[in-house]
């Protein structure tokens, strides 16, 4: 495990980091969802500074998983977490409906985790069925080979699933490129 890997965050104006990615490859971001209880683990230790550290310490998405296993989160939760690394490999981490924290893997190999305002782990916890998922999942499927793997591919993805309303608004988008650190 690493030591203060260099990271770039983003968030907004009251410095709490929204999400991220560090040098070598991890990245991660949250979705706001409706709030759900945690069962308390008074057992683990519990967690100090989770986003900050999740991106300082960690490289890969098996070292965040095993380090959320290992602490005490707090509850309720508000949001899922969803991380991905330059290995290609990605988890969204949620409230599941047991009061644990679910851990939605993207399958092996070349394939997409697609991850919007509802629980993943617990459909019935946000805004499910989801128009922007189904778009994103539609435009997803539409890429052929590597080729199409282009930075307006993802930027028309994102343009079609964001919102603009009188009670939620996408306030930013991000797209990175894992394997090169590209933001």
């Amino acid at each position: 495990i690493g030591e203060d890997y260099g990271v770039v965050y983003f968030g907004f104006d009251n410095f709490w980091p929204q999400g991220g990615i560090n040098e070598k490859g991890l990245a991660y971001d949250v979705n706001a969802l409706p709030k759900s209880a945690l069962n308390p683990h008074p057992e683990l230790p519990k967690v100090k500074n989770p986003f900050y550290d999740l991106l300082k310490k960690f490289s890969t998405v098996e070292e965040v998983i095993e380090q959320v296993k290992s602490h005490s989160w707090e509850s309720p939760w508000r949001a899922q977490l969803h991380v991905a690394d330059g290995t290609g490999d990605a988890v969204v981490l949620s409230a599941g409906p047991d009061g644990e924290i679910a851990f939605t893997r993207k399958q092996k190999g070349n394939g997409y985790l697609v991850s919007t305002n509802f629980n993943r782990a617990n459909p019935k916890n946000g805004r499910y069925p989801c128009r922007r998922y189904d778009t994103a999942v539609k435009m997803l499927e539409r890429i052929q080979d590597e080729d199409d793997l282009k930075a307006d591919c993802f930027r028309s993805i994102l343009d079609a699933v964001h919102q603009e309303g009188p009670s939620a608004n996408t306030v930013y988008s991000n797209a990175f490129d894992l394997k090169h650190g590209i933001i």
